[in-house]
């Protein structure tokens, strides 16, 4: 089950990109064969990108873009795929990957084959894509240091609530798991992650529901049941007051040409 499902591979030329500010239509994933430009995401985050960068521009990740040398670009769209919780960790900006030599393999390969459609090339583009994805992984993962931060009690709750994003557990449930009363518990929240364990699990909840509506069509009653909300009215509200706007507010906006 790959995380990456690959939707269209192009080459472009900018001498100045047609979006200089704003955010990319879809999910795309730019690798840059020559030139250079100057990115600065929401958060903060400015890079220069020059030849042989791997980037990814996340739908609903704003930007603001400036070609510093006319720039030629590998442009490749693509999905998400929902059922697979490592996109929750999609990046955006420059891919750090170790592995620089793999790396250059994969986007010399994807060079000879942009212009192929048959069967064999779009599987092997689809490989390559996720290759660069799942090496980003790997060598950024922090789960470890995270887990290492977090006492053994935590841990353990942090761990099955965020195997079952659909459940709905009390703070009794989460107590018992931790093995410690149920304010032992909060104190112990609060202090390790900042949140208590419901505002927690609402927290990702909300962060799971976004990430479908930016990279999916599924219905809002059918992202409302994934994320544990039996409700849909429930889930609009709780979403509305967690994220500012309505279900539907969001996908419009995350979804919309800039």
């Amino acid at each position: 089950m790959e995380p990456l499902i690959l939707k269209s591979h192009v080459l472009i030329f900018r001498n100045q990109f047609e979006i200089t500010e704003g955010h990319q239509p879809q999910n795309a994933l730019f690798v840059v064969e020559s030139g250079s430009f100057s990115c600065s995401f929401q958060n903060g985050e400015t890079f220069i990108a020059k030849s042989n960068d791997v980037i990814f521009f996340p739908v609903k990740s704003r930007f603001k873009r400036q070609v510093i040398n006319p720039v030629s670009i590998q442009l490749l769209y693509f999905n998400p795929n929902t059922e697979n919780l490592l996109t929750l960790k999609l990046p955006h900006g420059v891919l750090k990957i170790k592995d620089e030599q793999r790396k250059a393999s994969n986007i010399l390969l994807l060079r000879q084959l942009l212009r192929r459609t048959d069967d064999i090339a779009w599987q092997t583009k689809q490989h390559i894509i996720n290759d660069l994805f799942l090496m980003y992984c790997l060598d950024n993962d922090s789960s470890e240091e995270e887990i290492n931060l977090l006492s053994s009690r935590v841990r353990k709750v942090t761990q099955l609530i965020e195997k079952n994003i659909k459940e709905n557990f009390s703070l009794k449930e989460l107590s018992a798991v931790a093995s410690c009363s149920e304010s032992t518990l909060i104190r112990l929240f609060q202090n390790e992650t900042g949140k208590t364990p419901l505002e927690y699990i609402i927290n990702l909840k909300m962060t799971a529901a976004k990430h479908l509506l930016s990279s999916s069509d599924e219905s809002i009653g059918s992202i409302s049941t994934e994320c544990g909300y039996e409700n849909i009215y429930y889930f609009s509200n709780t979403f509305r007051k967690h994220v500012g706007c309505t279900p539907s507010q969001y996908r419009k906006s995350s979804k919309e040409s800039v």
